[in-house]
């Protein structure tokens, strides 16, 4: 890892000052009509969740069984539905400080659909697929159209789709390489959210991810095949490999294939305790 990169310097300054402001006050705010045709309208065109989690939280929300929340803080607001028999501690401290890094002048609104499905592999062989892997979409340059439909990774997947919606995708490039270049940065803020800006801890929680993600990585192509960009999973898994080490941060030199098999897990990042409560 590089000593003293400034870029990584600057970024762990920018954390470091950030968690030690104030904590971003949230204050409860009615859901209104238009919330619940906006919730209605991205269920019924959202082209990316095709296991139709959403779906299944609307359709819990209009039998009465699944709860609607809305709160607001100087940077957006934010919806939340899940399951009344399973409350979700919605991490909104997290949310807070990730939307304070990314805030710009237009205020973000957040769709937050709290599904308890968990990203597990297939088979051994067969195709990893989006269905697989996805948690979340938005749109370019549009602060106003994240929604995220998995509980499971809620602030990585938060902070990808930060850099999408805030105008951080590179240019000239094909959707694998965007992607994988925009995961590869998510997952250095989430560290770095989670060091609180300090490097010591960012050093130990970057070596423990980078060798997760480089586990994953073989997992992904000796057990399953996935071997370049045209294999969807390689985006977010071997494809921000070369991206970490083009901005010289440290790889493992040796590296432990995890087992696959169906049911095994997906998760791109290791749990980090203090990150989905950081404050």
């Amino acid at each position: 890892m590089p000593n003293h990169a400034p870029w990584l310097c600057h970024l762990l300054e920018t954390v470091k000052s950030t968690v030690k402001s104030p904590p971003v006050a949230w204050i409860h705010d009615p859901y209104s009509v238009s919330d619940v045709d906006y919730v209605k309208e991205c269920v019924e065109s959202c082209k990316f969740d095709t296991e139709e989690l959403q779906k299944e939280l609307y359709d819990g929300f209009k039998a009465g069984t699944v709860a609607l929340e809305k709160k607001a803080c100087p940077y957006g607001s934010v919806l939340v539905l899940y399951e009344k028999s399973t409350p979700w501690a919605f991490p909104y401290a997290a949310v807070g400080r990730v939307l304070q890094l990314f805030y710009r002048g237009t205020p973000f609104r957040l769709l937050f659909f709290g599904s308890q499905r968990r990203r597990l592999l297939p088979l051994q062989g067969e195709l990893v697929e989006a269905r697989h892997i996805n948690g979340g979409y938005t749109y370019p340059c549009n602060p106003q159209s994240i929604v995220i439909y998995r509980r499971e990774e809620v602030v990585r997947v938060l902070i990808h789709e930060c850099y999408h919606a805030s105008c951080s995708d590179p240019k000239n490039m094909d959707i694998p390489y965007v992607e994988a270049d925009t995961e590869a940065w998510a997952e250095i803020v989430l560290c770095a959210l989670g060091a609180r800006g300090r490097e010591d801890n960012f050093r130990r929680l970057w070596k423990a991810q980078s060798s997760y993600a480089a586990s994953q990585a073989a997992q992904l192509s000796n057990l399953y095949n996935v071997k370049g960009p045209g294999d969807y999973s390689w985006r977010y898994t071997i494809g921000k490999l070369g991206v970490w080490s083009r901005l010289g941060l440290t790889l493992p030199v040796r590296v432990r294939v995890f087992r696959g098999g169906e049911g095994a897990s997906l998760r791109l990042t290791l749990e980090m305790h203090g990150v989905e409560d950081a404050a």
